[in-house]
């Protein structure tokens, strides 16, 4: 399936190890800031000063040592790389980053680009789909007794993608999770249904709206979804009436089937990150723009 992004983008070349990337300037040298998101720290969830010494790179494909597949990655001096890894959240980029020699000097190679960095002044969305790590997909809350064809998916190592898009000066973002064999599972981010997924026995609240939400796609929508917050902060449809639910599937049910719409809508927190609070119109808006990329972006054009 290709994804129709609506993106035309100039690549000039870099040589990474001998082999060369296309690559584009992402941030320009600046001096500029970042929202601190991790916790603990004097200054968490304020902006700090980040004076860089050289540009960010984006590389729309690569294949380093570390990686299992190409990628997007982000090149930058060792030394903004130190500075916005202090900022975000611990463990944000895990161990998917090295370092490189290029002919444009030492580098830091990054392909986990956590969302944390949407929080840089001037950081725009990334213009290709982005690697935020592969890990096994898990059944948190042990819903998987009630799926068919793909009870065997559980534990499988899965690779979650996110595609970045701007809406009104706001990097937002729709993910799907990716198996071995290149088959894109429909999928959402937690962070829409709880206030900390790191944490999400925190509001009760919280857990037992999304139980429901669970409960009414599969009574109402025949969708079976599954949690797996404690490896990819996903939920995933994985079932829909039987068969393996693909995102490009859940794009076409999303854009035919309005009580799926809103019981998806049902299921968001009323609380966010660093003490955001969400009204009925708050949600209703954030939904409706997560639902209006995912469709843009997974929507096979007919």
């Amino acid at each position: 399936m290709k994804i129709d992004q609506d993106i035309e983008v100039d690549f000039d070349m870099i040589e990474i190890g001998g082999k060369e990337y296309p690559f584009i300037v992402h941030v320009e040298k600046q001096s500029t800031q970042i929202k601190v998101t991790r916790a603990g720290v004097e200054d968490s969830d304020a902006l700090r000063n980040l004076d860089m010494e050289g540009p960010i790179l984006l590389v729309k494909a690569a294949q380093l040592a570390g990686m299992t597949k190409p990628a997007a990655v982000l090149l930058m001096h060792p030394s903004d790389f130190d500075k916005i890894k202090e900022a975000v959240h611990a463990g944000a980029f895990g161990s998917d980053y090295a370092p490189v020699v290029t002919d444009k000097g030492n580098q830091v190679a990054l392909w986990k680009l956590a969302a944390d960095l949407n929080g840089i002044a001037g950081y725009e969305a990334v213009p290709v789909p982005v690697d935020v790590g592969t890990y096994p997909l898990c059944d948190d809350w042990g819903t998987s007794g009630k799926l068919t064809v793909t009870k065997g998916l559980i534990g499988e190592a899965t690779t979650k993608l996110r595609y970045d898009r701007s809406n009104g000066g706001q990097v937002t973002s729709v993910h799907h999770l990716e198996l071995a064999n290149n088959t894109q599972l429909a999928s959402i981010s937690t962070d829409k249904f709880f206030e900390d997924f790191y944490r999400i026995t925190k509001n009760d609240d919280e857990q037992q709206r999304v139980k429901q939400m669970f409960k009414e796609l599969e009574e109402d929508c025949g969708i079976i979804a599954v949690l797996s917050n404690s490896t990819q902060h996903q939920i995933a449809f994985l079932e829909h009436k039987g068969q393996e639910l693909e995102a490009s599937k859940f794009a076409d049910l999303l854009n035919e089937d309005v009580k799926l719409g809103n019981i998806i809508r049902s299921g968001l927190a009323t609380r966010g990150y660093g003490g955001a609070i969400f009204d009925e119109e708050g949600n209703n808006n954030r939904f409706n723009v997560w639902k209006d990329d995912y469709i843009a972006t997974y929507m096979i054009k007919g």
